[in-house]
């Protein structure tokens, strides 16, 4: 199973971004002064996107993921957070605008998975499994019918495993591709089962994708199942600890 592995960041690895892909691991709980300042990072648009939030924890988690992307990619380009500019695609996907980034950002629960590559368009997607979910129910409404097949095949412990890496492949695979639900999810097939190889295995809506893309598993808290899809001349994989950035902004944490 083809799997990211931890290593601590490096300036080599900011150097290095046309070459490999950065999955960056962003803690939502964040304290006090961590908050106010990734607050100050945001635009206008996403301080109202985040005062729209009923629950005040899901509004500061709003604030922790989308701060930190932009202190992360500012890193990258060596400009301030508030300069950077976002545009979307024809079905929501967003890129920086007039630069050559891309990225693609996923949060569940307290934990944000935020990928990067100089070269290469990508889809993230991170799920808590602590949620009591009908697995069963959801993969037959969704999945295609060998993916449900082979679903309800696994022994009952291993069901909620199962869903949560076909769910999280097949989001990072949409992500990717960028055409939103436009792709039913029932019209590509991934690996599900827990000892299996990570992989696309077929997609009916355009029988080409399978030659360009591929799927890997991200090892992140056992809590979480994590998926990355890349296109397949995609090289190394580095996955990526925001602790040193926030040292270098005097953000350490500890305060409240």
């Amino acid at each position: 199973m083809t799997r990211l592995k931890q290593q601590p960041i490096e300036k080599e690895l900011f150097e290095g971004c046309e070459s490999t892909t950065h999955v960056w691991q962003l803690p939502l709980q964040v304290d006090s002064e961590q908050s106010k300042y990734l607050a100050s990072l945001l635009s206008a648009d996403e301080k109202q996107r985040a005062q729209r939030f009923h629950f005040e924890k899901h509004r500061y988690r709003f604030i922790a993921a989308h701060g930190q992307l932009r202190l992360i990619l500012s890193d990258y380009l060596n400009c301030s957070a508030q300069a950077l500019k976002f545009i979307e695609n024809e079905f929501g996907k967003p890129y920086l605008e007039h630069k050559p980034l891309f990225f693609n950002l996923s949060h569940s629960h307290e934990l944000a998975l935020l990928a990067v590559n100089a070269r290469l368009d990508l889809g993230v997607d991170i799920e808590w499994k602590g949620r009591e979910i009908d697995y069963l129910q959801i993969g037959q409404r969704f999945f295609s019918e060998n993916e449900y097949k082979e679903l309800a095949s696994l022994p009952e412990h291993l069901q909620r495993e199962g869903f949560f890496n076909c769910w999280t492949r097949k989001e990072a695979y949409i992500k990717a591709v960028g055409e939103g639900m436009r792709i039913p999810l029932g019209q590509f097939e991934v690996s599900l089962k827990p000892d299996d190889p990570v992989r696309l295995l077929s997609t009916a809506h355009n029988p080409q994708a399978l030659k360009v893309w591929k799927l890997v598993a991200i090892d992140v808290a056992s809590e979480y199942v994590a998926a990355l899809a890349i296109h397949k001349q995609g090289g190394a994989y580095h996955l990526c600890n925001i602790t040193e950035i926030f040292a270098k902004n005097d953000l350490q944490g500890g305060k409240s």
